[in-house]
């Protein structure tokens, strides 16, 4: 009798998770349908970071031509086999991530401020964002400088040391993906936001893969629909202007809007990624019952703005 009660338990535990992640992800939604600001600033930073790893790798092309002469820079690029130098991937991967993570703490302040009830400017949360400027440029630091290891490590190993080394790689990528929100939320240091991340994980885990699962799939049918869509109307205007549309300017006008598309795609992407980790740090600290009402509303309630 004692078994099939512990078996009932583990069965409702698992249903309770899976409606947590459902609740959670339309709840990151919701709070994006509320605050349009939120896109603004992640569609800001996609072009950031876009801006500013482009023009570190012109400077790394610049560079290299001016020292050695553009025929032989060409001549040893090899660049159907072209690698990205291991001092490069750090700087560009250093940028990246220090651009990233001030917006993310932008946003996870101004969502975690509208689920507490109030109101926070742009001007505030970026306020608040460079109060936590030095844990910010800490961790871009310690990031940029793991992942580039694990980039050298993959390629020099061979045999078990390559399954190791994924196997770090992937407890580093799981145990690391909410130090944001505790570096956003948290008064803390980088080892103490590092250790809140890998604890809130064991927590949330399930949460995280189902709703990980869900934006994944949400992505897919939105890319796919956009590229459908951008098919659909090339092969119409191709079969309207005929030998023609090479020389037409809709051509041009449709990479355009592909593009734009593009950037507003990768730009909610950001966006639901940021407010999906805050959510799921908040849930995983916080707690709360497994026995989760009809509503998603009464969740959101007693698992977000339960206080500290």
């Amino acid at each position: 009798m004692g078994n099939v009660s512990s078996k009932n338990e583990e069965s409702a535990g698992r249903v309770g998770k899976l409606r947590a992640s459902y609740y959670l992800f339309v709840e990151g939604l919701d709070l994006l349908r509320k605050d349009p600001k939120i896109l603004s600033l992640a569609l800001f930073a996609n072009v950031l970071s876009f801006v500013f790893t482009t023009v570190i790798f012109l400077l790394y092309l610049w560079i290299n031509v001016s020292a050695v002469g553009a025929e032989r820079f060409l001549a040893r690029l090899d660049i159907p086999n072209f690698e990205t130098p291991y001092s490069l991937a750090l700087v560009t991967g250093f940028v990246f991530v220090l651009i990233n993570v001030l917006y993310q703490t932008v946003i996870m302040h101004m969502v975690s401020s509208r689920i507490e009830g109030k109101t926070v400017t742009v001007r505030a949360a970026m306020e608040y964002a460079e109060d936590r400027g030095a844990i910010i440029l800490e961790w871009a630091i310690v990031s940029s400088i793991v992942m580039t290891v694990f980039s050298l490590l993959s390629d020099v190993s061979k045999g078990w040391l390559t399954s190791a080394t994924l196997m770090l790689f992937i407890i580093w990528v799981i145990g690391v993906f909410l130090v944001v929100p505790a570096i956003a939320t948290e008064r803390t240091n980088l080892p103490n936001a590092l250790v809140c991340s890998f604890r809130a994980m064991k927590n949330v885990w399930v949460e995280t893969v189902v709703a990980g699962i869900i934006l994944g799939l949400l992505s897919m049918i939105i890319s796919f629909g956009a590229i459908a869509l951008f098919v659909l109307v090339f092969a119409f205007f191709v079969g309207m202007l005929g030998s023609v549309w090479a020389a037409s300017p809709i051509l041009p006008a449709l990479l355009l809007a592909l593009i734009l598309v593009a950037i507003l795609f990768f730009s909610f992407i950001f966006a639901m990624h940021s407010i999906l980790r805050l959510v799921l740090y908040r849930y995983s600290v916080h707690g709360c019952s497994m026995h989760l009402p009809r509503h998603r509303s009464d969740f959101v309630l007693s698992a977000l703005r339960k206080n500290k």
